[in-house]
């Protein structure tokens, strides 16, 4: 599917695409490579999930008796109870949500001491185009699928979005203050574009 403006001709559209070709086969290429820790509708026993950057074999405990838990257990996720018709992949992805609002605001409320800003409130969504965002009222948003990357990293997020409390727009002063509290950012930031897949996984 393409979508062009309103008023774009479509006569003008194979042109366009033979002009771009390269940049489309390039990023379809990428795309193809992205790594994905598990599908948004299913999860198989097996399957390794991401937890704080760590890897975490999926153990299946199928049940009809009991809803769907989730715990860690031996170096693994135990999902026990009724785990069929993507039910486990659900509580998998609600188990990591939980996780990532528990540690997130928490880490949120140290950075920014670090700092030394005041946001005004912290939300964890499950965002299908950015990590993080910080509006002008002070508030900071983070995405829930941060809980998989490693600490290192979801720390570099925070930093990024409690800057724009220091500095507005992404300046150099603006930089200068993220690489005042996180002097690897442009590798950490490498990083993240290498793994812009995991915003696909939904909730």
């Amino acid at each position: 599917m393409v979508v062009v403006p309103r008023h774009y001709r479509a006569g003008d559209l194979e042109q366009l695409l033979r002009k771009k070709q390269g940049w489309i086969l390039k990023n379809i290429a990428k795309c193809n490579t992205i790594p994905i820790p598990f599908h948004s509708d299913d999860i198989s026993a097996g399957d390794t999930v991401p937890y704080l950057g760590q890897q975490y074999q999926v153990r299946l405990s199928s049940n009809h008796h009991s809803e769907c838990n989730v715990r860690l257990e031996n170096n693994s996720f135990l999902i026990e109870g009724k785990c069929g018709n993507g039910t486990a992949a659900l509580a998998l992805k609600r188990w990591l949500y939980g996780r990532a609002h528990t540690y997130m605001a928490q880490r949120a409320c140290e950075l920014a001491a670090s700092l030394r800003v005041r946001y005004n409130r912290i939300f964890i969504r499950g965002q299908r185009t950015r990590w993080g965002s910080c509006s002008g009222q002070g508030n900071i948003s983070l995405n829930w699928k941060l809980i998989m990357f490693p600490p290192h990293i979801i720390d570099y997020v925070i930093i990024h979005e409690l800057a724009h409390l220091v500095v507005m727009g992404h300046s150099k002063a603006y930089w200068d203050v993220v690489a005042a509290h996180c002097p690897d950012w442009k590798s950490h930031r490498q990083w993240i574009r290498k793994h812009e897949g995991y915003l696909s996984i939904s909730v």
